[in-house]
């Protein structure tokens, strides 16, 4: 199986196409790029990172396992609303997705937002972070 951030990258690409441009492009997995390497085009990145998750569900006849996703979302300088408006048009898109199969190797049997986005301040470019925390539980596909 993928890593969980690499299926909650299919699924935004997926599920949520107008609200990201492309993988590597406006949204990352476990990098935020540079400031400088931020294109004026695309002012809002999101960054996917694995954060572990619960012990896997023993079942002879399933390998659930249940691991979550942080996604911090950078916005444009000073504008704090764009970065809001990011992460929850993504949490809307991606919250309650069930029975979903994502790369060719991992069939998602459930994922959640554990909440709304929460605001983590600001960096040193005035850009507002905004972070959003998801669970899921998934088998391999064989």
């Amino acid at each position: 199986m993928n890593s969980p951030a690499e299926d909650i990258k299919d699924l935004i690409l997926l599920l949520a196409p107008t609200h990201v441009r492309a993988y590597g492009t406006d949204l990352f997995i476990s990098e935020q790029p540079a400031y400088e390497d931020v294109s004026d085009l695309y002012p809002t990145i999101m960054v996917l990172f694995d954060t572990g998750g619960f012990p896997d569900e023993p079942n002879a006849a399933l390998e659930i396992s249940k691991p979550t996703v942080n996604m911090q979302v950078i916005g444009p300088r000073d504008d704090y609303s764009a970065a809001w408006d990011k992460a929850n048009s993504i949490i809307s898109a991606l919250h309650g997705t069930c029975n979903q199969t994502v790369s060719g190797s991992s069939r998602i049997i459930g994922l959640w937002s554990e909440g709304p986005p929460i605001f983590l301040g600001k960096d040193s470019y005035r850009r507002s972070i905004f972070s959003c925390n998801f669970r899921m539980e998934r088998v391999p596909i064989t």
